[in-house]
């Protein structure tokens, strides 16, 4: 008689309850074809290195569900450039299982209705916020592995996701998932999640935008994981101003822009539209106050998602294919360069390609003291006490961090008299924060005199 097979179920203190995550295995049991155990493990963040390095390369299992609250402070999973927290976690249950992780996100209470509830394995929410910059997408949708996500309990797509993923004669297919159809109903349609994703997205490209906004947040210890949201911050009071030596002081006339994308929508939303009580703040803007949505490295006409090359980016956006499709076409021979890709006041998407970007993203952590268990955030310039979020200021912003009111009142009381320094924020794998200012010479001593009065 075959041994029965091990699920290992793991957590961080508890955010969410595993038995729930069970109740999912115990549902599908029947139908599995295999007999298996199941046994959960809810560690520490001062166990996750050993965890990581001695306790899961000693265990036995063949599969591994690894489970993450959708209102974590910081969701960073699968990242081969961090070597702490849940990515080394993470790498170290993929080594185990020979691949076999499923991750869950619990407690996504963000499904816009009770349709895509029961069309997806995942949120359109979690796939902006987590998984289309941490995954590629056949480990979303079954050919490798899945991510999924729900509120207080599975539902029927995730067991029939489940039954696919074990189905020996399915293997490296696409979950298709057929939804049980009224009696009224004509013959149904196979749909899979992804195309269900795109469409949702072709429907109004423009009203997504400017309703979409990923809350990338970083609370000051993880006692804050749920909904802890730092207060706003007004970016209308940015001020002007560029360094001699930026790269960014080329003119934009030099750089070498793309095409327009028209949304369908009649009503073009103007940058502080919104569908939602609360404003947009895009990664950066530009001086005429246009929004940011990306700026990367494009490699061979693909743009990079890798976080190295990533400097700017709304994890609620999603490139449109035309774009997507005119860089591939005009740069597939380009071994690296840079785009920007932003939305003008009038909704439209347009894209810039600009060579000095790779500067950028070679130069981020100049500079900086980062420990093994540190992360950039944030890589900005301050004048005057106010943080800048003008292209042409901010060298790196992860995801749509937003610095929590305490370190703004900090910084502008500390810098008022400080016409401009070079900031960075860093947060540990705790998500504690902590600032770094560097003022220049010159403008030291204009702060000196700013503050004597002079």
């Amino acid at each position: 008689m075959a041994q029965p097979r091990k699920f290992h179920l793991f957590n961080c203190d508890n955010v969410y309850q595993l038995s729930i995550v069970e109740d999912l295995l115990a549902a599908t049991k029947a139908r599995l074809g295999f007999e298996f155990s199941v046994e959960p493990h809810s560690f520490s963040l001062s166990e996750m290195s050993e965890l990581s390095t001695k306790t899961i390369p000693a265990m036995k299992m063949d599969f591994a569900m690894f489970v993450v609250h959708a209102h974590e402070s910081v969701l960073l999973i699968n990242n081969d450039n961090l070597e702490h927290g849940y990515a080394k976690v993470y790498r170290a249950l993929l080594r185990a299982t020979g691949g076999k992780v499923i991750v869950v996100i619990g407690g996504d209470d963000n499904y816009k209705n009770e349709t895509e509830e029961e069309q997806s394995v995942v949120s359109r929410w979690a796939k902006k916020k987590v998984v289309y910059s941490q995954f590629s997408e056949e480990f979303m949708d079954g050919r490798k592995s899945f991510v999924f996500s729900w509120n207080k309990k599975h539902r029927v797509i995730h067991e029939e996701a489940l039954l696919h993923y074990f189905d020996p004669s399915k293997k490296g297919q696409k979950f298709e998932y057929q939804p049980l159809q009224e009696p009224s109903s004509q013959t149904p349609q196979t749909v899979s999640s992804t195309e269900l994703e795109k469409k949702g997205m072709e429907e109004d490209p423009a009203q997504q935008l400017s309703s979409l906004v990923s809350r990338v947040e970083i609370g000051n210890e993880m006692g804050n994981r749920a909904r802890a949201r730092p207060l706003e911050f007004n970016t209308s009071r940015y001020l002007k101003g560029q360094s001699q030596s930026d790269p960014f002081q080329k003119k934009r006339s030099d750089w070498e822009p793309g095409h327009e994308w028209n949304s369908k929508s009649k009503k073009k939303p103007g940058p502080q539209a919104t569908a939602t009580t609360e404003p947009y703040h895009p990664p950066a803007i530009t001086c005429e106050g246009e929004p940011i949505l990306l700026r990367s490295l494009l490699r061979f006409g693909k743009i990079s998602y890798q976080v190295e090359d990533l400097q700017l980016w709304d994890p609620a956006i999603t490139v449109p294919d035309r774009i997507n499709q005119n860089l591939n076409q005009q740069y597939h021979h380009t071994p690296v360069t840079g785009v920007t890709i932003m939305r003008g006041i009038d909704g439209t998407f347009r894209w810039f390609v600009y060579p000095k970007l790779i500067d950028i993203s070679r130069s981020r952590n100049e500079g900086i003291q980062i420990a093994d268990n540190e992360t950039l955030l944030l890589k900005t310039r301050i004048r005057n006490g106010l943080v800048s979020f003008q292209e042409s200021d901010v060298h790196f912003r992860y995801g749509n961090f937003r610095i929590p009111q305490k370190i703004i009142d900090k910084l502008k009381e500390e810098y008022c008299s400080t016409p401009c320094g070079e900031l960075c924020i860093i947060s540990d794998e705790k998500g504690n924060l902590r600032t770094e200012v560097k003022i220049g010479k010159i403008d030291r001593f204009r702060t000196f005199l700013n503050k004597q009065g002079f």
